[in-house]
């Protein structure tokens, strides 16, 4: 299997080209100090001016145009043996993905209470973070166990054999963490 996926395409609309023209205006980074941004007279300008280039038809339906033309670049070529396991291939990008996701996340999804145990109810930001944080535990380990594909030796000791209520307990988890991760697949994204 060989994948690449480029970078979204950006969007240049009028306000985008307002923003070029007023380069200088810095929208983050203000300093306590500093009048608020929105007060300064350069971001009232900017603004004006890129509503106004919204007015015109002709700009928009150009912008338009070129960003009709542009694409991402996607290319994605598979072989027959990505196939015979996919569940297991699917798990191999699918974990670092969470992983990442997980620690560059700018933000949290709001998880159903009842997909979370032992998280108090209540709508709290924190708790709410708690649960979409226990959630994402749960999806990487999941993945984390299908990637690595030994569960097979797990749950059998030479003493006592097979643990059958120990293995039932693990595909419970395994199962409700897929089951999370197609409920919350859409809100996958940073």
């Amino acid at each position: 299997m060989k994948v690449y996926i480029g970078p979204y395409v950006d969007w240049i609309g009028p306000y985008q080209i307002a923003e070029k023209i007023f380069f200088w205006v810095n929208r983050t980074g203000v300093y306590a100090e500093d009048p608020p941004i929105y007060s300064r007279w350069d971001y009232r300008a900017q603004e004006k001016f890129g509503e106004w280039l919204n007015s015109i038809n002709w700009l928009v339906d150009f912008c338009n145009w070129i960003h009709s033309k542009k694409q991402r670049k996607i290319n994605i070529e598979l072989d027959r043996y990505d196939t015979w396991s996919m569940d297991h291939t699917l798990a191999l990008i699918i974990h670092p993905m969470l992983v990442q996701l997980r620690d560059t996340n700018h933000g949290f999804f709001c998880a159903d209470r009842e997909d979370v145990p032992s998280i108090p109810d209540n709508d709290d930001e924190t708790l709410v973070e708690q649960r979409y944080n226990w959630i994402m535990e749960e999806m990487i380990w999941t993945f984390d166990q299908l990637k690595n594909d030994d569960d097979y030796d797990l749950f059998y000791t030479k003493e006592n054999g097979w643990d059958m209520e120990a293995k039932l307990k693990y595909n419970e988890r395994i199962r409700n963490g897929l089951r999370l991760f197609g409920k919350y697949y859409q809100n996958l994204w940073d």
